[in-house]
Parts: C-alpha cells; sequence; structure tokens
C-alpha cells in the first residue's frame, strides 16, 4: 500500500513482516535508488514504525538523495 511517496508492506508479502520504503531519484521522471527498513511486526509497530523508523528511511533517502544531485 502506498502513501505519498512511501510504500508500506503490512504483511501482505510474508506473515509477521512489517516494513517501509521510498524510491527516489535526482529528478522526478525515474527513480535511481530505494531504501526500506523490514522487520517483525511485534516489534515495527505504531508511533515507531509510522514515525521513527519512517523518518529515519525519509531522512536517508533525502541524504543520498543530495549526494547524488552532486
Amino acid at each position: 500500500m502506498r502513501e505519498n511517496d512511501l510504500a508500506f508492506s503490512r504483511e501482505e508479502h510474508s506473515e509477521g513482516v512489517v516494513g517501509v520504503g521510498i524510491s527516489f531519484g535526482v529528478d522526478e521522471r525515474a527513480p535511481a535508488a530505494a531504501i526500506g527498513v523490514a522487520g517483525p511486526s511485534d516489534r515495527l509497530t505504531g508511533r515507531y514504525l509510522h514515525e521513527d523508523i519512517t523518518g529515519q528511511v525519509l531522512s536517508t533517502a533525502k541524504t543520498i538523495q543530495v549526494e547524488l544531485t552532486k
């Protein structure tokens, strides 16, 4: 399921595994890379997944995207 530019996995692919990921590139035409975090659904829950982990994924993607444009 996609929400904005993020993609969340909520045990659709593997039971007991959830995650969040994003693709990005140097321009908006085509992604050049992707980054994500996946883990056990009993540890990545609620606010921890949707705010903390998601924020770290977004921050890391932005940092990599800046480096790709140099």
